[in-house]
């Protein structure tokens, strides 16, 4: 989720928020670092995260996982 400020046509973004939703047992994500970078037409995000490999309460192993994307900013507020 990405929250910002609009003027006129143009998003700024302020703030970034990661969330994991779906089948989470036996897995744990914490984010890392994330950056929005906005354009005239849509964001674009890049979101670094631990992802923790879980197997009856304990850590078998920790990877480190890169997600990118775009998303579009409304046309009116």
């Amino acid at each position: 989720m990405v929250e910002g400020n609009r003027e006129h046509n143009f998003v700024q973004p302020t703030g970034l928020y990661v969330t994991v939703s779906g089948l989470l047992l036996g897995h744990k994500w914490k984010p890392i670092a994330g950056i929005a970078n906005a354009n005239t037409r849509q964001l674009s995000y890049n979101v670094h995260m631990s992802h923790d490999w879980k197997l009856l309460g304990a850590t078998l192993y920790t990877t480190t996982e890169e997600y990118t994307g775009h998303m579009s900013t409304a046309n009116q507020i």
